[in-house]
């Protein structure tokens, strides 16, 4: 029995809390005022509880963290007592104001329930917990290292913050106001025109043709700008981050090529592929409204294929949110 390995991993653990809780008390502020989002209510425990369980199950994806399902599991129990259990804990037991508030004393309760343990590892060193089906013991806690500060220590506390502001962020996203638009096309959802029953069969297609997706793209002048098609979408959220490029392979057997096209596309460009590009826009409810676009410098904070702080993956935010879809669009000039 080493239980001073035992106290120095809680210890870690504890930390780990605390260091989370700072994260997001500078992510909370930011994400309100990115968002333009003015209100800060409290969403209950059932939501607190899912967005820590959601996150701490992350911890397992950590591959060079020794431990790493002890650590995850256990939290998950911790998380599952203060759910099942409200009652023990008062400070969240009751009315609270923002959803902030209500993280941070969640992060207390979940401290609360490790101090014990590091003030008493003898006593404690057999006692188990359950999360789901998955039993962890005290015990478990004496064969391995969480170091604190240490590279694996800092991966784990990166993955649990980006995952707590990504649900904070899903959570508080004004989507009364924030739809997709899309240029006569479909947009990713079902039924996307709401108001409009002319069809897009009589008018140009505005998406754009990659004519070999693994050969380079190059710009007007020559100059190569992009070695497949998959890097040349990345080149295309470089100078618009907001927006989302769906890749249509011509040789899909769902392909939509236009009934007016001359050209049998298949066959000219069996590897080739359509670009589709849908944007968030806001005030597009009405076919002849002007519309304002998302802002970049708020794509960029969030999107991590843009930026390697960034926590939202587009692909989930786009497909997943449920985002409602604006009215079609022209092409701006």
């Amino acid at each position: 029995m080493n239980t001073s390995r035992v106290v120095q991993n809680f210890q870690s653990l504890h930390s780990f809390l605390a260091e989370l809780q700072n994260n997001m008390n500078s992510a909370f502020p930011e994400i309100y005022e990115k968002l333009d989002q003015t209100n800060k209510s409290d969403f209950g425990q059932d939501f607190l509880s899912d967005l820590f369980w959601s996150a701490f199950e992350l911890i397992t994806t950590v591959e060079s963290l020794p431990g790493k399902e002890f650590i995850s599991w256990i939290l998950g129990a911790f998380v599952e007592d203060i759910h099942d259990h409200i009652e023990n804990y008062p400070d969240l037991d009751q009315q609270i104001a923002e959803f902030a508030e209500r993280f941070y004393k969640t992060i207390s309760g979940l401290q609360d329930q490790i101090a014990p343990i590091i003030s008493d590892p003898e006593g404690n060193y057999d006692k188990t917990f359950t999360y789901q089906n998955h039993v962890v013991k005290v015990s478990d806690f004496d064969t391995f290292d969480f170091i604190y500060g240490g590279v694996d220590y800092q991966s784990t506390l990166n993955v649990v913050t980006k995952s707590c502001k990504s649900q904070a962020v899903k959570k508080c996203f004004l989507y009364d106001r924030w739809k997709i638009g899309f240029w006569f096309s479909e947009n990713p959802m079902t039924n996307p025109c709401k108001q409009c029953n002319w069809g897009c069969d009589g008018y140009d297609d505005v998406r754009e043709l990659y004519e070999d997706m693994n050969q380079p793209a190059f710009d007007a002048e020559g100059h190569k700008i992009a070695d497949n098609i998959n890097d040349y979408v990345k080149l295309l959220y470089r100078n618009q981050p907001a927006r989302f490029y769906v890749i249509e392979p011509i040789s899909a057997s769902n392909v939509r090529i236009a009934n007016y096209y001359e050209d049998d596309y298949k066959t000219k460009y069996p590897n080739g592929a359509f670009i589709n590009e849908y944007c968030m826009v806001w005030g597009r409810d009405d076919f002849f409204n002007d519309w304002k676009d998302f802002p970049d410098d708020v794509a960029e904070w969030m999107f991590d294929d843009i930026n390697g702080d960034g926590f939202i993956d587009r692909n989930d935010f786009y497909y997943n949110w449920g985002l409602d879809a604006a009215n079609c669009m022209y092409k701006k000039p």
